[in-house]
């Protein structure tokens, strides 16, 4: 049990990186160059945001839910 935890906190890690890493390099490009500043492009940038926001928020509090059984948050588990 103990293994298949390690590959989860390295598999969420790795999207978690990569998420935020890749979401911060499309709102910089969208935002350096003027010509990426299309009405589409906007819209992109504006979800990225929301992404990183998410991965920010979302996959920690997992990965602390999944090591921290005991205090999970929600009420007591059966």
């Amino acid at each position: 049990m103990e293994i298949l935890l390690i590959f989860y906190f390295t598999g969420v890690s790795v999207v978690l990186t990569f998420a935020i890493v890749s979401n911060v390099l499309v709102i910089i490009c969208v935002a350096k160059y003027r010509h990426l500043r299309s009405v589409t492009n906007v819209l992109i940038s504006n979800l990225a945001a929301c992404d990183v926001v998410l991965s920010g928020v979302f996959l920690p509090q997992k990965l602390h839910d999944v090591s921290h059984p005991e205090n999970y948050h929600e009420g007591k588990l059966q």
